[in-house]
C-alpha cells in the first residue's frame, strides 16, 4: 500500500512544473520527502501500519520548505 500512495504523491507533485519528482525505493514502511536533499517530512514510526500522510500534507511541506 506504501508504494502506491508515494506513487500517487509522485504522480500529483509532478503536475506542478516546477517540480522535479524522484520516487526512491526505501525500506517498508518508509516514507520521506526530500526537497534539495534536505528532509522536509518523514511519516516516522507510523508509516510500518500503512498510515502515511497525505498529498495536501506532503504538498504543505514542500511548499513551507520553499518559502524563504
Amino acid at each position: 500500500l506504501s508504494a502506491i500512495q508515494a506513487s500517487r504523491v509522485a504522480a500529483a507533485l509532478r503536475s506542478d512544473s516546477s517540480l522535479t519528482v524522484e520516487l526512491v525505493p526505501g525500506h517498508y514502511g518508509e516514507f520521506t520527502v526530500l526537497v534539495e536533499g534536505n528532509e522536509v517530512l518523514s511519516a516516522g514510526a507510523i508509516a510500518v501500519l500503512g498510515i502515511l500522510p497525505s498529498i495536501r500534507v506532503v504538498r504543505e511541506a514542500i511548499d513551507r520548505s520553499r518559502t524563504p
